[in-house]
């Protein structure tokens, strides 16, 4: 998969996702100095694009793990 034409903040969540996976995403959020709001739009960008995968938490039935593909 080509990282061309992802943003800036896609690259951060993206390399979090790729070093600390499965991650949930509250770790993200502490991880990369963008808005919460940011996070998740690339975390929707990189699941659309095929770079993650969203899975249950097995830690947290009501929450999810994102790891890279």
């Amino acid at each position: 998969m080509d990282e061309d034409g992802l943003s800036a903040s896609d690259v951060l969540v993206l390399q979090v996702v790729r070093e600390e996976g499965p991650v949930p995403r509250k770790e993200i959020n502490e991880s990369v100095p963008v808005a919460d709001r940011t996070v998740g739009k690339c975390l929707s960008t990189l699941r659309e694009d095929g770079f993650v995968e969203r899975r249950p938490n097995p830690r947290d039935a009501r929450g999810y793990v994102y790891e890279s593909r």
